[in-house]
């Protein structure tokens, strides 16, 4: 069961609700690039017999591009703790006793996994805010406020509901949306360089917004909870 966070999530440092999930927010910064190069060419001899010489060269490359954001939202890495046991091991694989500076070294590379370790489990539950940069995990809505959120949504809900049946039932061309289940005439739907959507212009950018913020999960979570709103009417 997906888990539900106080709504709008907003920083906890400065307010803003401008915040996305790390992971998101990792993955639409991070683009992988990759490529070939090839050159030939031909070229003669100076001295001796003009002899001439073909010659074929080429190299490829490849590497990751990152925005600042996305280099702040990125994991923090094992790899540097894994590097430094292996060069503390191999400079004292003829030594019996490790030194001072051993025991430095193997305790700061522990303590760079400690760190890698728990970032690992963290990295799907942060968010990152965009104006201040804060990393932090939203508040979870409680069950007992998301009932009474429920019961006030649900009688509005259920109200509306019964406009839009209203409206259904006149001669006006129209249709219910598949998110919010309310009436609206043929050209609400209209949008986008497209017509005959399934979703009202209102939901369909609460659903965008919901997914710039937490991603695929938050724009089904949204709607579903919209879904399941006015089905219970």
């Amino acid at each position: 069961m997906p888990t539900k966070f106080k709504t709008p999530i907003r920083c906890p440092e400065c307010g803003s609700t401008s915040v996305r999930k790390r992971d998101v927010v990792y993955k639409s910064g991070t683009s992988h690039y990759s490529g070939r190069s090839s050159t030939r060419g031909i070229s003669f001899g100076l001295s001796g017999k003009l002899r001439p010489r073909a010659w074929l060269g080429g190299g490829s490359s490849s590497g990751k591009r990152q925005s600042i954001k996305a280099q702040e939202a990125e994991r923090f890495p094992f790899w540097p703790s894994i590097v430094i046991t292996g060069l503390v091991y191999l400079s004292n694989a003829e030594s019996e006793t490790y030194s001072g500076w051993a025991w430095f070294w193997i305790a700061l590379s522990g303590l760079l996994f400690l760190v890698a370790f728990f970032d690992f489990f963290s990295y799907h539950k942060e968010w990152l805010c965009g104006k201040c940069g804060a990393q932090f995990v939203p508040e979870i809505e409680d069950d007992l406020s998301h009932n009474e959120k429920g019961k006030q949504e649900y009688k509005s809900t259920k109200e509306e509901y019964r406009v839009t049946e209203n409206n259904h039932n006149s001669s006006a061309p129209g249709k219910n949306c598949s998110i919010c289940g309310k009436w609206f005439q043929h050209s609400e739907f209209a949008y986008g360089n497209r017509e005959d959507r399934s979703y009202c212009q209102k939901c369909n950018s609460e659903e965008k917004t919901a997914y710039s913020q937490g991603g695929k999960e938050a724009a089904r979570q949204y709607r579903e909870e919209m879904r399941s709103e006015w089905q219970k009417a």
